[in-house]
């Protein structure tokens, strides 16, 4: 009998909410119908717990080897685009007419496992695989679980930490890495800060390592591409991929870590590249190193540095240079020092001179010091025959000014050195405002801009409405109330309309080109992604297999308007 688990971290516990980290084994929200339900066993050993991750390719599970008492990560191959699995039920069953590519692509994903057992005894930042087997008619692949966090996830607590001298010695394992897997024929292809993990004791660890499918657009399965880090051949036809492909990507990871800011898409680059220099986006930078990186970013593969190796070689060849300080009484700076002294006096002696001869005579004297007093007593005199002002001028025998005028003297000095403190702080606090430039948020998603630190520390987000859009995904953005690439502020409001998808929806055939029957999850998926509301319910009928749509309520062909209704019921053979 198996023990009672938290189906987050799998310690044994005595109550539904685990009292080590707060997970809740009953709230709905953890369980997808789709996928395996917590606490179902496979292999006969392994304990399933959350789902940790769903790509085109499959799934991770947290998951407990009952047989050595430790946690693993289990990968189960599940390409959606081309199987299912029935609410409830274990056994994943190929789609009608994918079974080819289906073959090919477990093929595909069981070769790459034993590549990686292969590498389980050497010293690597890999996540190590120990073992590859079969069950619900499908495969799985169990890896090693470590305590640790995303690369995303720590940079966002420390933003700015990482100097060169730092991630020189960090990566270098990781380098180590790619590498070895490299010439062993293996293109990670998804390298990112999404897939390198940071334990406790600062090491670096990757993982994601996916058949190439996954990592291209226009493959048989939903390609996972990580914006900033995927190369521009990812997302081209008919491009070739290879270990160029990963110096980009780790390129980009280290471009992201020293200067704090996510390189531009590389599809978008290829159209506007506004992506700075490393050095100017982080001046302590050296730009050697900052050289380098950006060679690693070309968006010509032919003109990209040709592997990993040697992208590691020509950064660890930079030698790590530190500025030497000098003392104020060096002796270097003493001759200096003497001709700086000797310069003073002949410049005094000068002065003294050119005062002996420019000496003014004393009737002059006596009539610049006088003047100012009588033309004192004048102003005082017109003062008490006109009447002129009638505040009160009290004038000292001994003083050249009087008390009003000294005191407004007093108060226009005060005024000036008011002004120009006030001047300088202006001065000051206007450089210390900084300026970023607008990234053009337009197709991209609205939840993804919002909840990344690189932007919501440079603007402030505001969702200006959500409007139908036909030619749009939902959740994607279709304006924003500042222009991209305009300079503004940090902090500047920026408005977001977002798209809430099409207006219509037609309800498409029950079957295929092929006039095969559709599966329930790929007919709700499509309908999902348009914006409905889909409930399904399962129905007995011999002519069906179990999953295939029977009918849907609207029928086929119906039109849908989503701002007056949005609910589809899909009737699915059991």
């Amino acid at each position: 009998m198996m023990e009672n688990r938290c189906f987050r971290c799998m310690r044994v516990i005595e109550t539904d909410v685990c009292p080590f980290c707060g997970h809740d084994n009953t709230a709905p929200e953890n369980i997808t119908p789709t996928l395996l339900a917590p606490g179902t066993v496979v292999g006969k050993r392994y304990q399933i717990g959350i789902a940790l991750d769903r790509n085109g390719e499959g799934v991770s599970y947290i998951a407990y080897d009952t047989a050595v008492q430790r946690r693993v990560r289990l990968r189960e191959f599940f390409p959606s685009t081309l199987a299912h699995r029935a609410e409830n039920e274990t056994t994943i069953r190929v789609n009608q007419g994918c079974e080819v590519q289906y073959k090919a692509l477990m093929t595909d994903f069981v070769e790459l496992s034993r590549q990686l057992i292969a590498l389980r005894m050497q010293e690597t930042s890999l996540l190590r695989a120990f073992d590859v087997f079969t069950d619900n008619a499908t495969i799985y692949t169990v890896y090693e679980d470590v305590d640790s966090i995303t690369l995303t996830s720590y940079l966002a607590d420390h933003v700015g930490d990482f100097s060169w001298q730092q991630v020189r010695k960090m990566f270098k394992p990781l380098f180590d890495t790619v590498i070895l897997l490299n010439e062993r024929g293996i293109v990670h292809r998804g390298i990112s800060t999404d897939t390198i993990l940071v334990t406790a004791n600062m090491t670096l660890r990757l993982k994601g390592i996916c058949t190439a499918a996954v990592r291209a657009i226009n493959s048989e399965v939903k390609p996972e591409l990580f914006d900033g880090y995927a190369a521009p051949e990812q997302y081209e036809k008919c491009k070739g991929h290879g270990v160029w492909t990963d110096v980009y990507a780790l390129s980009a990871v280290l471009y992201r870590v020293l200067s704090g800011v996510t390189p531009q898409r590389a599809d978008w680059r290829t159209q506007e590249d506004r992506l700075l220099p490393l050095s100017l986006q982080k001046p302590s930078v050296m730009p050697e190193v900052s050289d380098v990186i950006m060679q690693g970013l070309a968006l010509q593969y032919e003109n990209r540095i040709r592997s990993v190796r040697t992208l590691r070689d020509m950064l660890y060849e930079i030698p790590v240079t530190f500025k030497p300080i000098h003392l104020e009484d060096d002796e270097e700076e003493k001759p200096a020092k003497k001709n700086s002294e000797k310069k003073s006096k002949e410049k005094k002696s000068e002065k003294k001179e050119w005062n002996e001869k420019h000496k003014l005579p004393v009737w002059l004297i006596v009539l610049l010091v006088s003047l100012p007093i009588m033309l004192i007593l004048f102003f005082a005199a017109y003062i008490l025959v006109l009447g002129g002002n009638t505040r009160e001028i009290y004038v000292n025998p001994s003083s050249d000014v009087s008390v009003e005028s000294s005191i407004e003297s007093s108060d226009l000095s005060s005024d000036s050195e008011e002004t120009s403190v006030q001047s300088k702080e202006e001065t000051e606090s206007s450089q210390t405002v900084a300026n970023v430039t607008v990234d053009n948020f337009v197709g991209k998603f609205y939840d993804d801009i919002v909840s990344a630190k690189v932007y919501t520390d440079s603007f402030n987000f505001k969702k200006k409405e959500e409007v139908f859009d036909d030619n749009a995904d939902i959740g994607m953005i279709i304006e924003q109330s500042v222009d991209a690439g305009s300079t503004v502020p940090i902090g500047t409001q920026i408005e977001l309309t977002v798209s809430k998808g099409p207006q219509y929806v037609e309800l498409p055939p029950l079957t295929d080109n092929n006039g095969n029957p559709i599966s329930a999850s790929s007919y709700r998926d499509y309908l999902e992604s348009k914006g409905l509301s889909v409930t399904v319910k399962n129905v007995s009928d011999p002519d069906y297999k179990t999953g295939e749509v029977v009918s849907v309520d609207p029928s086929v062909g119906t039109v849908i308007d989503r701002s007056k209704t949005s609910t589809v019921t899909i009737y699915a053979a059991k």
